[in-house]
């Protein structure tokens, strides 16, 4: 009777040393996965990060092209304005020639 006992509470002994171990298995793999979690988390915050920089540069680049595109508008709306006036001025210019001829 002892000795089933004795062997009884060594097998209980060892069903809760392996219990403890298999707790402390998950605690580490539990630890494990939550280190992972956070070093995902820093990745996705990297490359947000990045993500942003990157809209931003785009963003600069679009303004400086619409920018340059206003500039030339100008710059061409200016050209066909002179064009016009040395036009008007050719035609005032032919106009009194014409008139001193007549005259």
């Amino acid at each position: 009777e002892t000795a089933t006992a004795t062997a009884a509470a060594a097998a209980a002994a060892e069903a809760e040393a392996a219990s403890a171990v298999s707790v402390e298995a998950r605690v580490t793999q539990a630890q494990a996965a939550a280190a992972a979690a956070k070093a995902n988390e820093g990745e996705a915050a990297r490359r947000a990060e990045r993500a942003e920089a990157q809209h931003a540069a785009l963003q600069e680049e679009k303004d400086a092209l619409l920018a340059r595109e206003e500039a030339q508008r100008a710059e061409h709306e200016a050209a066909l304005e002179a064009a016009r006036a040395e036009g008007r001025a050719l035609v005032e210019e032919a106009a009194a020639a014409a008139a001193a001829a007549v005259a």
